[in-house]
């Protein structure tokens, strides 16, 4: 088990990167590795493209996150503006958990999403 000091040395070795096709073969791993996150989030492969749907956190090259993002801009949802954006399906391998990825995970997708 990582201790927190090793834990914030270990995070300046994360990244935060939209998913493409390279990374497709990682996700798959991921996928079978972790067989409950298939019961929480609804990830297929198949639609990795480079379109900045699908976001990755990586930390030493090695895939421990996914999620998704996209605008929250709905005709029925009048609460949302233009600029809102919708993270979800957000998913950290359990080996990882509690260890603060999950918030570092959010913090770079929303400025990932701010950026487009």
């Amino acid at each position: 088990m990582i201790g927190a000091g090793n834990n914030m040395t270990r995070m300046e070795n994360v990244t935060v990167r939209y998913l493409n096709e390279n990374d497709i073969k990682q996700v798959q791993s991921l996928i079978d590795a972790e067989p409950d996150m298939k019961l929480y989030i609804d990830f297929d492969c198949n639609d990795i493209d480079d379109t900045g749907f699908y976001v990755g956190m990586f930390c030493d090259n090695d895939l421990i996150g996914v999620c998704t993002i996209g605008s929250a801009v709905c005709e029925k949802e009048e609460m949302y503006r233009e600029e809102d954006c919708i993270i979800s399906n957000l998913y950290i391998v359990k080996a990882e958990r509690n260890k603060g990825y999950g918030t570092h995970f959010v913090k770079e997708t929303l400025m990932l999403a701010n950026e487009q």
